[in-house]
């Protein structure tokens, strides 16, 4: 029996989502040589989706790693996240609000970037990260809801000199789409949502993802026909 999607939840899952933003990056990148394509999910989440896109642009796969400043005392309120190369974002008006010294901030900021080094390691074991310099770089993540995680690996991505970099996601809140197209990013989005909550609610299947299947997927990122992942 075939499950009908609902209107609000477009994707049955992120293979699907990754498929549907394939079948838009085709024609887009049609004179684009394959091998000066890499696709790059933002981990975990954004891996699955980019693995289906590189999959069918014949590019090699790649992730980047997040990992969101916790506020003090305050673990669910992010001051902002911090990426590869020790890019960051910072929430200036909410490190205004809690009044956090700049010694504060740093600290916090040191610890995440430790974390997010750690976390790096985990997922890729002994896969090395993939040389963006002159390639056509595609960000994928699950679904934009704040931008801030993307708005980190826009500016890790960029310390490599990319030829060009697109944002590639299966949906975003209308006004963060928005914004990264009024700063010149190249952004594909399938759906622009005028009211988001959380990212999960445009999905059937919104389970985790393990570390596991993404280290399955990079290890094995120049075999594209397979979509089975481990759990």
């Amino acid at each position: 029996m075939t499950r009908s999607l609902a209107p609000h939840s477009p994707f049955r899952d992120r293979a699907d989502a990754g498929t549907q933003l394939a079948s838009i990056l085709e024609p887009v990148l049609a004179n684009v040589d394959s091998r000066e394509i890499v696709v790059v999910g933002l981990a975990r989440g954004g891996v699955p989706v980019a693995a289906e896109i590189a999959r069918a642009l014949g590019g090699p796969l790649d992730a980047c790693t997040i990992r969101k400043i916790r506020a003090p005392d305050q673990p669910e309120l992010a001051l902002g996240a911090v990426g590869p190369r020790k890019a960051r974002v910072l929430n200036q008006s909410l490190i205004r609000e809690l009044r956090l010294v700049p010694a504060t901030v740093q600290q916090l900021t040191d610890r995440a970037i430790a974390e997010r080094d750690r976390i790096d390691q985990v997922l890729r074991g002994d896969t090395a990260p993939i040389s963006l310099t002159d390639k056509v770089v595609i960000l994928v993540d699950d679904g934009l809801a704040t931008g801030a995680s993307m708005r980190v690996a826009i500016d890790a991505v960029a310390h490599q000199r990319p030829a060009r970099t697109i944002v590639a996601v299966p949906v975003a809140a209308s006004d963060v789409a928005a914004r990264f197209q009024q700063v010149g990013v190249d952004t594909i989005v399938l759906v622009k949502a005028e009211h988001f909550h959380a990212v999960s609610h445009w999905y059937l299947d919104f389970a985790p993802v393990s570390i596991a299947t993404v280290r399955h997927l990079l290890s094995t990122q120049s075999d594209r026909g397979s979509t089975t992942y481990p759990s």
